[in-house]
């Protein structure tokens, strides 16, 4: 199920899976508590039935407990790698997790720095080009950084961005208007 975002156009969503030729994509935007364990990944999983079989999965959550101060993982494992025991026939990938609202309407970087935004994604390798071009289709620079098992790197990253947007840890991370004019960037020296 989708609920629009102030700003957010579906029309753009369609039209990038339409231009990255992916045929079948499920995105996972919920709160992250809502797959905070192994049973809730089981049954939300049952909830799609067969409808998610040889699909990509793109896991934008983050498993945080209800005070959004920690992560959540049963037996140190991301909510995606869980996920992904319960999809067996689909591909999860996490993406979109670890980028605020504010910067999903700009990814071309322009409350950062102007230069178009990396959006570090983990998954099968074997579906990890569509996964790409789809975050390439909807404007992010992909960074794939590997299997799903790396998925609870990206999930301690986006633990760590919220809470300096939160203003944790000192300083001013977060502007006047609530806005997070920062973001993780993958770097690579030009050659």
């Amino acid at each position: 199920m989708l609920r629009a975002q102030p700003g957010a156009s579906s029309s753009r969503i369609n039209s990038a899976v339409e231009w990255a030729g992916v045929d079948g994509v499920v995105l996972l935007a919920v709160p992250g508590s809502a797959l905070a364990s192994e049973s809730a990944c089981a049954a939300f999983a049952r909830s799609l039935g067969p409808f998610a079989a040889g699909k990509i999965v793109l896991d934008a959550t983050n498993p945080l407990d209800s005070e959004l101060n920690e992560l959540v993982w049963e037996r140190g494992r991301s909510s995606a790698e869980v996920l992904q025991d319960a999809l067996p026939e689909s591909f999860v990938f996490k993406a979109f997790n670890t980028v605020g609202l504010e910067h999903m309407a700009a990814p071309a970087g322009k409350l950062v720095n102007r230069r178009r935004l990396t959006l570090m994604y983990a998954g099968a390798e074997e579906r990890a080009q569509q996964a790409g071009d789809l975050i390439s289709a909807v404007g992010f620079e992909p960074q794939y950084v590997g299997h799903i098992r790396h998925a609870r790197n990206l999930e301690a990253l986006a633990e760590l961005y919220i809470h300096l947007g939160a203003g944790v840890g000192g300083g001013h991370w977060a502007a006047l208007d609530g806005t997070r004019p920062f973001h993780f960037q993958v770097l690579r020296r030009q050659e």
